[in-house]
């Protein structure tokens, strides 16, 4: 996917022989490329008399330290101005450099074309073919105050460390409806993250204009209370709850509603205690209100339970999302005590798996290791891009780590984490997943 696409107006002061740009258009409408880029382009393609005289309307290929930029020109008055639609692509787009200048030259196939800034929208049109279409998507947080709302958010969304959320570090209190917008393989998450505080204001009938914003078309809400929550007041948390579903069926029936029971390191007992009480919750809320319901925490080994909830929710939201699950499958396919987790360019885990001998717990530390990897080689660029690495442990685990970069699914890291695995086994793993990558890049291609 491009960083961004601008539209530069070019005019030509003919007494100082100089061409002076400016930036009219951009998309998406955030995306403001440096001046000195901006610059760069406008020096390449009139680099010399000659072509400060040329007239003809040219599709361009230019690559200005890592970025890869396609230039199309566009002759509004011949020597006195000109339009350039300019696509920026990432380096890791140097694959798809074909697939886009395609797009462009499909766009502008005839060397009459029309300025593009008297028509706005048309601008708008033409940028949109260049990114792959978006399903927007919306989820809603909501439940009572100090019930790990925001923490949620920010640890699987932002990729914030538990230890940062914790205690002192604490986020304040949501004031409003907080809104942020993240992307999830082929869909657009608007997450809309309520106050705690002002829980009632949503729910009630006699605030519609809140309940309207805060519900209105929401495909996931996500009603959260902790541990604590239901051992104080179980009743106000099932009242609350019903408050959720009656509003969710004005405003967004169509919607998916999740109970999430969160902060269970809370819960004291013995590990059969705790599941036993678990167990009792879960009756209660599915049996009554058919709400799937799940058990959450940010601590470090449990938050494996958020992390791979929200996976599974998110995925159902995605048209490709099937299609990763069934990549993380083929991948453990005959494999024992073994596991496979999928990072995206962020190094935030989109997808993780593992065989039913093996349980994924702390995997914020294999979370660590990958990003130490790919910081580690993007510092010393006389190594190259990382292919694979292996790590041993003492206590008998190999984890690789191996470059992937699926495009169409956001992916750019996989770490394959298995138990008592020989050498010649693991070599075996590394070429299935060499195999499997040349398998999806090729289907990539046609897309």
């Amino acid at each position: 996917m491009p960083l961004g696409i601008v539209l530069i107006t070019v005019n030509c002061d003919q007494n100082l022989k100089k061409w002076k740009s400016e930036i009219i258009n951009s998309y998406p409408a955030d995306f403001m490329p440096s001046r000195a880029l901006v610059h760069k382009i406008i020096d390449i393609i009139h680099n010399s008399t000659d072509r400060f005289n040329c007239e003809s309307e040219e599709t361009l290929e230019l690559k200005y330290r890592d970025k890869i930029i396609l230039v199309q020109k566009i002759i509004v008055r011949p020597n006195e101005k000109e339009e350039l639609f300019v696509v920026i692509l990432q380096p890791k787009e140097a694959l798809n450099v074909q697939k886009y200048y395609n797009i462009l030259v499909s766009i502008f196939p005839h060397s009459d074309s029309q300025p593009i800034s008297e028509y706005p929208n048309q601008f708008t049109e033409y940028a949109k073919q260049f990114f792959p279409k978006s399903y927007r998507r919306k989820v809603l947080f909501i439940g009572l105050r100090s019930a790990g709302k925001t923490c949620i958010k920010k640890s699987f969304f932002d990729g914030v460390a538990p230890s940062k959320l914790l205690g002192e570090y604490s986020p304040e209190p949501t004031v409003g409806l907080a809104h942020f917008v993240y992307s999830w393989l082929d869909a657009e998450i608007g997450i809309i993250d309520s106050s705690g505080q002002e829980f009632d204001r949503y729910v009630s009938p006699a605030n519609d204009f809140e309940r309207k914003i805060a519900f209105e078309e929401a495909d996931v809400i996500l009603y959260i209370f902790d541990i604590t929550h239901w051992q104080e007041d179980k009743n106000k948390v099932l009242k609350n709850l019903e408050k959720v579903i009656s509003t969710k069926k004005i405003f967004a029936g169509k919607g998916k509603i999740y109970a999430f029971c969160h902060k269970i390191d809370l819960l004291k007992g013995s590990n059969e205690d705790k599941s036993k009480y678990f167990l009792q919750i879960k009756q209660q809320i599915e049996q009554k209100y058919h709400i799937k319901t799940i058990f959450t925490s940010i601590q470090p080994d449990l938050i494996h339970t958020l992390f791979r909830s929200m996976q599974i929710i998110l995925n159902e939201l995605s048209i490709i999302g099937g299609t990763l699950e069934a990549f993380c499958d083929d991948i453990l396919k005959d494999q024992e005590t073994s596991a496979v987790l999928l990072f995206n360019e962020s190094n935030a885990v989109i997808s993780q798996k593992s065989t039913p001998d093996l349980e994924v717990y702390n995997f914020t530390n294999i979370s660590a290791l990958v990003k130490n990897q790919r910081k580690l080689l993007s510092n010393s660029p006389e190594l190259g891009d990382l292919d694979y690495s292996i790590i041993y442990t003492l206590s008998g685990f190999a984890l690789v780590i191996k470059s992937i970069r699926l495009i169409k699914y956001g992916v750019s890291t996989l770490a394959f984490l298995s138990r008592n695995i020989n050498k010649e086994s693991l070599s075996q793993i590394i070429t299935k997943l060499d195999q499997r990558l040349s398998f999806e890049i090729q289907k990539e291609k046609y897309l």
